[in-house]
């Protein structure tokens, strides 16, 4: 019989591909995988999704009112309802996130040490952008109580693990990056027609969430005020600042909004740019200590990148050439980082990327690798 594990997250499942890959390399190792989320409507309760059985929960309290105390209802609910209807028929149960944690744990003292617990934190749990002190005090008890009874432990970036280790006396957790899958995609020229761009002007592209946090107002900033017209920025995404940018877009030709593509084509609109743009600040030690999965999806799309000098994206930066740091989180910062970018031996810099793509070392198939040595290890 094939070892059953549940894999719990609390979303909707439909665009975590962290959570999409590391299902499919299970299931495809032989495991029998399961995908417990939260129903929103439009979705279907059970399904199969990207080759995964999915079952969303159905939460009788979720039209209740979004304040605290009553979201503290509806979590616990969601808790009781994957213990007593899931938990008994699992071996393994791999949590996502900090909060779905207690469904291990629990799982585990319920069925005497039975099933396996492992802990996916995709960041710095108690350290994330927005966070209170009293909830990160509250998060760093309930982590602190928890993870003394996981099996294992994966975390995508080494500092952090490095941290959690320091800070919990624990094995550092193993790292374990959210890459694309490998696929040498050829460049296009998708948004080039789409806007009507120029050959010779570059264009840098951010994608993912247009939100606090990920230098869009500098960027905003610096791009409405270039003096050439050498360089165009696409923000391609969805978010709180879409408005903002598409008020900039209005009034500016350097900048351009482009809604949201699916992930299924997305490769082709991110290899038809010239440069991809990872800003993320540092407000929190989460972001400090970031490995952003877009930075991995540049890279594959074959495009030189421009990093805010986050200490792990500037390792990768610096060690393998393939593009350039912004030494200062301001719009001075990255003004002389366009600049650079642009009159750098872009040539070299493209090779670069396309024979550090060719090593497959920021690919999930590496990835993989490390996931099912995890799992080895826990199922011996």
């Amino acid at each position: 019989m094939s070892i059953r594990v549940l894999s719990v997250v609390l979303n909707n499942f439909k665009n975590d591909t962290r959570v999409i890959k590391e299902g499919i390399s299970l299931k495809k190792a032989g495991y029998n995988v399961k995908i417990i989320a939260l129903h929103e409507n439009g979705f279907p309760e059970k399904a199969i999704e990207h080759t995964l059985n999915v079952h969303r929960i159905k939460l009788a309290t979720r039209s209740w009112a979004k304040i605290k105390p009553i979201q503290l209802i509806k979590y616990f609910e969601f808790i009781l309802r994957v213990l007593f209807s899931y938990s008994k028929c699992a071996d393994v149960i791999h949590c996502h996130d900090l909060n779905a944690l207690p469904i291990g744990i629990l799982s585990k003292l319920l069925t005497l040490g039975r099933v396996k617990v492992v802990y996916d934190a995709h960041e710095f749990e108690t350290e994330v952008h927005g966070l209170s002190r009293s909830s990160k005090f509250l998060m760093r008890i309930l982590e602190k109580l928890c993870i003394k009874f996981t099996d294992e432990n994966i975390i995508p970036s080494r500092l952090a693990a490095e941290a959690y280790a320091e800070m919990y006396s624990i094995d550092p957790p193993e790292q374990v990056l959210n890459c694309p899958y490998y696929s040498k995609v050829e460049a296009t020229s998708v948004l080039r027609d789409e806007f009507s761009i120029r050959d010779d002007q570059k264009i840098f592209l951010y994608q993912g969430i247009l939100a606090q946090g990920r230098g869009i107002e500098i960027l905003l900033d610096v791009f409405s005020k270039l003096e050439s017209n050498d360089a165009i920025m696409i923000f391609m995404g969805f978010g709180p600042f879409e408005g903002m940018i598409k008020s900039y877009s209005k009034k500016y030709e350097s900048i351009i909004f482009r809604e949201a593509v699916s992930p299924d084509i997305l490769h082709s609109y991110t290899a038809s740019c010239d440069v991809g743009i990872s800003f993320i600040e540092d407000t929190c030690l989460s972001y400090k200590y970031c490995m952003p999965n877009k930075l991995f999806e540049y890279l594959m799309a074959g495009l030189p990148v421009l990093v805010s000098a986050r200490p792990l994206m500037q390792e990768i930066v610096e060690k393998e050439s393939v593009g350039i740091v912004a030494l200062s989180d301001d719009s001075a910062g990255f003004k002389n980082a366009i600049e650079s970018i642009i009159d750098s031996d872009f040539d070299t810099m493209r090779n670069n990327v396309a024979k550090l793509r060719e090593t497959k070392k920021f690919s999930w198939e590496k990835q993989e690798e490390k996931l099912l040595q995890i799992y080895q290890r826990l199922t011996c």
